[in-house]
Order: structure tokens, then sequence, then C-alpha cells
């Protein structure tokens, strides 16, 4: 008997089982409890595992007509973590309590969340959140953008998590159609079916994503040499988080006084109702942070370990500082900058590297895939390994055995190892979910502005 074999079955299949393990994931974490490590390894193993066989089989199957199969798969993903309890984290309570605070107060940074345990008058379900917020006495850390993003989604439903997930998620399906216009649909499926956005983003609602939307519209908008949208979008996702300073250098020189002009007076703008109640806004936070914080680092766990504690933050600032300076000199018109390389850069020097923070890496990644910035997005989920999860009962709950970090890190430079060995351009063969493809469009992300009344680059 002759069996007819369609080559989008194996592309099919894959999102099949991936959509199954996000669904069985939900499951096991319902009501917040967690998975358990070896459970959610598994199954997030699997995810990875369907975006292999999907990048693979896209390659075999019409592109065209797998667009519109990309685009609903990526949407079930989100429904599932949507419908779902944050897996693995707890950070949305300081972002329920900040959306009070700045709803009904106006300024969330005025007070840390440990001043309000004997408050009055609070509801039973804030309560509950107060008494979830990681490190109480510590004011917020998140800057403006993110708290109008709180403030409006308190006010469609005080107190629960739902609309900030929507509002997220529509950020999220931004920065798909920027991806799918900039670079076509290989990076769109890179993007839309990558693990580790699926579980950041749609199951847990980090806010990152709310950044990344507004610097890829930085970066759209300085493709079309639009240098007021460039600048004013740029601002903005500086006032969201600090990762987007990284793009100033590359995209706002040669666009003119008034692409400055516009990045600064978005990022004052976004800041301004705070400094007028006398609030720095997230900026004393944020010093405490770098002075303070470590978790997960690579080079500055090195660093710390060479020099000493005091003098790994301003070593490890020097050596990013450089790093990226020499990114920046080696630039070339019409040439495309390879900002995985930026933040592949910066997030190897950065004294925490939290899972979510690598969705700044994911847009450049799938735009210029590499096997090293696929293994770190991949590699990164290893941090959840924690003497919290590991019902350890010691001080810090957050921190990890070292094993764990030694292991990630080797991942991603054994990875590194092999992109430096193949010096062919990058292409989806390139990286560890996606051999055997067609060469992807690597558009002009950013550059030199264009002459005046010249047309956009293709």
């Amino acid at each position: 008997m002759n069996i007819d074999y369609h080559p989008a079955l194996p592309f099919r299949m894959a999102g099949g089982a991936t959509l199954a393990a996000y669904a069985l994931l939900g499951w096991l974490g319902r009501g917040g409890h967690p998975p358990g490590l070896p459970f959610y390894f598994l199954l997030i193993g699997v995810a990875w595992g369907g975006l292999w066989v999907a990048v693979r089989s896209f390659g075999a199957s019409p592109a065209r007509g797998l667009t519109a199969e990309v685009v609903a798969w990526g949407i079930a993903f989100r429904l599932v973590g949507f419908v779902s309890s944050p897996v693995m984290e707890d950070d949305y309570y300081r972002y329920l309590w900040d959306g009070r605070q700045t709803a009904l107060h106006g300024n969330p940074y005025a007070t840390a969340p440990g001043a309000h345990f004997q408050e009055e008058g609070l509801s039973p379900r804030f309560e509950e959140i107060l008494g979830g917020i990681n490190y109480p006495h510590v004011p917020t850390i998140y800057a403006p953008v993110l708290q109008y993003l709180f403030a409006l989604a308190y006010w469609m439903s005080p107190g629960e998590l739902w609309p900030l997930k929507l509002l997220l998620l529509l950020a999220d399906f931004g920065i798909a159609l920027l991806i799918w216009q900039l670079g076509g649909r290989r990076p769109l499926l890179l993007y839309l079916w990558c693990p580790l956005l699926i579980q950041e983003v749609a199951f847990t609602a980090h806010p990152d994503i709310a950044g990344v939307a507004l610097a890829l519209g930085a970066v759209a908008a300085a493709r079309r040499g639009a240098g007021v949208w460039c600048g004013s979008l740029l601002g903005l996702a500086i006032a969201t988080k600090i990762p987007a300073l990284l793009l100033v250098p590359f995209l706002l020189p040669g666009r003119g006084l008034r692409a400055w002009v516009a990045c600064g007076l978005a990022a004052a703008l976004a800041y301004l109702p705070f400094w007028a109640q006398g609030s720095w806004g997230d900026l004393p936070t944020l010093l405490q942070f770098a002075r303070e914080w470590e978790f997960n680092s690579g080079g500055f766990a090195l660093l710390r370990s060479a020099v000493g504690p005091e003098a790994a933050g301003p070593a490890a600032l020097a050596i990013t500082g450089a790093g990226i300076g020499c990114l920046w000199a080696r630039r070339r018109p019409g040439q495309p900058v390879r900002l995985d390389w930026v933040y592949g850069w910066f997030f190897a020097w950065s004294a925490v590297v939290q899972p979510w923070y690598l969705l700044w890496l994911l847009p450049w990644a799938a735009f210029q895939p590499s096997r090293g910035a696929w293994a770190a997005l991949a590699a990164v989920s290893l941090s959840y390994i924690t003497n919290l999860q590991l019902g350890i009962s010691t001080p810090d709950l957050f921190a990890h055995p070292a094993s764990v970090r030694w292991g990630e890190y080797t991942l991603v430079g054994i990875a590194l190892l092999f992109d430096l060995l193949d010096r062919r351009p990058s292409r989806p063969g390139g990286h560890p979910v996606a051999r055997g493809g067609r060469q992807v469009n690597e558009p002009r992300l950013c550059g030199p502005a264009p002459a005046p009344h010249a047309a956009a680059p293709s």
C-alpha cells in the first residue's frame, strides 16, 4: 500500500507535539504550583525539539503555504500560556502591586512594598499580592513606561494578571509583524516558536518584551529613514528597560539633531510625571541593583574572582564598552549591523542574566542566527535550577549550584567555538535549530541614514 508523504507533515507534527508540551506544562503548573524541574526541562526540551524539526522541515516545504501555519501555531502556543499560571516565576506580584500604586497614588517609587504591610483597607487579593513580592524592602526597579503599562492593566481588572498578559502579547505580535516585514518567513518562525519567549511572556508575563517592541520599532523607523520616529521610539524603549541604550550609537548617529532631540525628549517625558513629584523614578533602585546584585553571570563572575567584587563592576563596564565600541567602529554602510553580537557581548559581562533578559537578544538572533546565540537562548533556562526549586534550605534561595552555571556557559562556549570554526556567512545551517535550510534574509537593520529623498532600502 502506497502512502503519500506530505512535506509539511514533520512541521505539523512538531507543532502538535510542542502544543501538547505547553498544555501539559500549564496543567502541571496550575494554581501557581511549580511543575518540578524534571518535568519542566522535559517539556521545554520537547518545545526546543519542535522548533528544530519545524525549521528543518520549513526548508523542505513550500514556504508560502506554511507561513499561515507558522502564525497559527504561534498563536496557539500563546493561548495556552495566556490561560495558564506563571511557570517558575512570581515576579508578577510586583507588577500587580506597582500597577495599583501608579493608578491610585501616581508614584510607585515613593515607598517600598514592605512599608504597606500594616496598611488598613487592602483587599484580600492585594494582601495576597503584597505578601508574594520578592525583596519587599526594595522600591520598584521598573521604569516609567512599564509603570504606565502596569497601571493600564490595573484599570482593566485590578489585581488580575490577564490584562497585563494581553498587553504584552499585543507587543509580542507587533514584534512578529516587524520581523516578518524586515526579515521574512524564516526569522518569523524562529521568533514565534522560540520556547524562551513563550514561557517568559505568554506564561509568566515578563514585561521586557514591551521594551523590545519599542526598540525594534526604532530599528524599523531607522531603516525607513524616519529619524524623528526612530528617536522617539528609542527614547521610549530606554524609558522601558536599560538595554535599549545599546542601540543609541548604532541608530542615531547620522540621522540629524531632530532624532537625538526626539530620543531625549521621549525619555524625559516618560519620567516627567515622577520627577514632578520629587522622585528620581527607578534610577536609585537601578544603582542599588548595579552595586549589589549578581545572578547567573558569566564574564562578570570570572572578573569578580580575579579582581574582587569592588573592581569587578567597573572592569565589566569597561570591557563591555570596549567591545561594543569595536563593533561600532567596524560597522560598514550597507552591511547589516550584528546586533546579536552587541547584545551577546553585553550579556556576557552583565552581573545579572535572568532568562527573560535574553528576550533582548531574540529578534536579532532570528534575523542573523548563530549557534552561540541560540545556544544561549536555550541554555539560560538552566538558571532556574535554584536552591528554591531544589528544595535546599539556605538563606539565598535564588542561588544555584556552581555546576549549573558551568554547564550553562560551557554549552554556549561550545556553540561559539563551532561558530568560530565555521566562517561561512550566517545561514539557517549556522545554529542548532535551523540546519540544512535556505539563506536567511538579513536586512540592513541599522546604519547611516539614507540620503535625502532616497528610497528606503528594501
